[in-house]
């Protein structure tokens, strides 16, 4: 017998093992496929104790009853990427409560926290609550509807969106005239997808969502607008384009594109305008086979400075 016969004898073996699934015995060979996607958790009839990272983006302010947002006051924390701001989101599955994780601060809400008189789903993805802390503390949260937001909004089951405050109230003359020292969260996270379960090929575009707020010299300025987001599995990036409104005027569009991280799902880029970059994003791939996106950002608008988050569903 020649070396050479032996070598192709084995080859050939080998092929039919790995190609064909053949093998003595009725035929017990390996067989190579498709690996499935990993188990996921989801947000929709969560029974479970989970905690998760978000993106986030965060300001603080001071205003007055009678006169407004003081300029002088307001801070913003610095924009980092996913899991930098060191916000996160936990549930209880005993209570049912969800609470924000906010460095000191925790902002819980639950079933009994919900304002009833909100707006429904086909009005806002929003579910609205208040939490009273004390004697002068006041939790306002907003979380999205977990697979029951309006049909003109994506339906997310692996991806949660919060848009928190907490206000202090110092009275000063009355009920009327009062200081409140106030912090503003936008929080987007998740069950994100894992790496191996990230496709490699092809592209993908996203049914999204954006909202946001310009906190200016004498109050909020609420954000809305059109976004879209795809994702090029191929080349490894993501790519947005925003186009911001207030009060139904246009205040600026803007494009991004961010590279997908080699070990995890998640990515961060800047946002640019006429060539110039006016802010950033950072954000996250959601459920398997990416089946849902999230970024919060900020950019620069004329109106002021933007924070706000947008969320997206193949």
């Amino acid at each position: 017998m020649k070396i050479g016969d032996f070598d192709a004898r084995n080859l050939a073996v080998a092929a039919c093992l790995l190609t064909c699934g053949c093998g003595g015995g009725g035929g017990g060979g390996l067989v190579v496929g498709t690996p499935s996607s990993p188990s996921y958790d989801s947000f929709v009839g969560l029974n479970k104790n989970i905690t998760v990272q978000t993106t986030s983006t965060a300001a603080n302010f001071t205003y007055n009853t009678l006169n407004g947002i003081r300029a002088d006051t307001i801070t913003r924390d610095a924009k980092g990427g996913f899991g930098e701001g060191g916000i996160t989101i936990s549930y209880d599955a005993a209570s049912q409560t969800y609470t924000i994780h906010d460095g000191p601060n925790a902002l819980s809400y639950g079933p009994a926290d919900k304002d009833p008189s909100g707006p429904g789903p086909s009005q806002s993805p929003f579910e609205t609550y208040f939490h009273q802390v004390g004697n002068n503390l006041v939790d306002k949260i907003k979380a999205y509807r977990a697979g029951s937001a309006g049909t003109q909004f994506p339906q997310l089951s692996y991806a949660t969106f919060v848009v928190a405050s907490r206000e202090a109230i110092t009275l000063i003359g009355g009920i009327s005239d009062a200081n409140i020292n106030a912090r503003v969260i936008y929080a987007i996270g998740g069950f994100e997808t894992v790496r191996s379960d990230l496709p490699r090929t092809g592209t993908a575009s996203y049914t999204s969502y954006v909202t946001g707020a310009a906190i200016g010299p004498d109050r909020e300025y609420p954000v809305e607008g059109s976004v879209s987001i795809t994702a090029d599995f191929a080349n490894a990036s993501v790519s947005t384009a925003l186009a911001l409104k207030s009060g139904g005027q246009g205040i600026g569009n803007f494009n991004g594109v961010a590279p997908i991280d080699s070990g995890t799902s998640r990515f961060k880029g800047d946002l640019t305008a006429n060539g110039t970059t006016q802010g950033s994003f950072s954000g996250s791939f959601f459920g398997p086979q990416a089946a849902e996106v999230g970024y919060t950002y900020r950019v620069q608008t004329s109106i002021g400075t933007v924070d706000g988050g947008a969320v997206g569903k193949k």
